[in-house]
């Protein structure tokens, strides 16, 4: 008799456990939908955007769509570029919800050396830049053009984001570092210039 009413006590007690942390688990929840709060744990705070910036990305009532033309076997400073880009549009993305949708495009992959110069013709005419890198090897020195950019798009306009920025008598790392503290800037840049010229 004493086991069986510990037992119950036991299970009961067990019970009551499972309610609180499912009560805990809920109210978090809750919390986190009324209070979202990011955290940027990089040193220099990279990530960290800027009040207007979330309050614009907030803002949105339509789809922003990015046509990234920043993909392909790069050397390390392109890729990192690329990296930095993919990361902050995952911090837009994050306040702006599905207001904010974009794809990586490697514009050499999959077509014919007529479409590629007509796909590059048709950047260029947007105002998108190409750039050129040499890598030299151990054999060889191949050079690659490269069209370190977006194309973005808000209801029905278009504008480019310019991602990489040549900067003359400056070496290309720095620039890439440039082009980096610059993400946030320019990113939000394009889509505030699409808000204002919409009809």
């Amino acid at each position: 008799m004493v086991n069986r009413t510990s037992h119950k006590a036991r299970k009961r007690k067990d019970l009551s456990r499972f309610v609180l942390l499912c009560g805990i688990v809920v109210a978090l929840n809750i919390i986190g939908f009324y209070f979202f709060k990011r955290f940027d744990l990089t040193s220099e705070k990279r990530y960290t955007l800027s009040s207007s910036t979330i309050a614009m990305l907030k803002n949105l009532d339509d789809e922003v769509y990015l046509k990234i033309y920043l993909q392909g076997d790069f050397n390390p400073s392109f890729t990192r570029l690329r990296n930095e880009a993919r990361e902050i549009l995952g911090e837009f993305r994050a306040y702006a919800k599905d207001n904010i949708q974009y794809e990586f495009i490697n514009p050499a992959e999959g077509l014919s050396k007529a479409q590629a110069s007509e796909l590059e013709r048709q950047l260029y005419d947007k105002g998108l830049i190409p750039e050129q890198i040499i890598q030299k090897g151990k054999e060889k020195t191949t050079e690659t053009i490269i069209w370190p950019g977006a194309i973005v798009s808000f209801k029905g306009k278009e504008t480019v984001w310019q991602i990489f920025k040549r900067q003359i008598g400056i070496p290309p790392e720095e620039c890439v570092n440039n082009s980096v503290q610059e993400l946030e800037y320019g990113l939000a840049n394009a889509i505030r210039k699409l808000q204002q010229n919409k009809s």
